[in-house]
């Protein structure tokens, strides 16, 4: 069974937590920033997110991801 880029994604992510912010389960990076891949390209999680709730990031926007 193929999961959407958009299921697969959220399928990665904690909304149960006693907080307002969401865990990212997932790939992370050295930093520790939350990476999605998809068509071949490691993404930051928070910008996917964004995308998948918004659509395209203006270019010159920052993403915050205060959490």
């Amino acid at each position: 069974m193929n999961m959407s880029l958009e299921d697969r994604f959220w399928s990665k992510v904690n909304k149960q937590t006693d907080t307002e912010c969401w865990l990212w389960l997932g790939a992370k990076s050295p930093r520790g920033y939350g990476q999605f891949r998809s068509h071949g390209q490691c993404h930051n999680a928070h910008r996917t997110a964004y995308e998948i709730a918004k659509g395209r990031i203006p270019y010159g926007t920052e993403i915050d991801h205060l959490c």
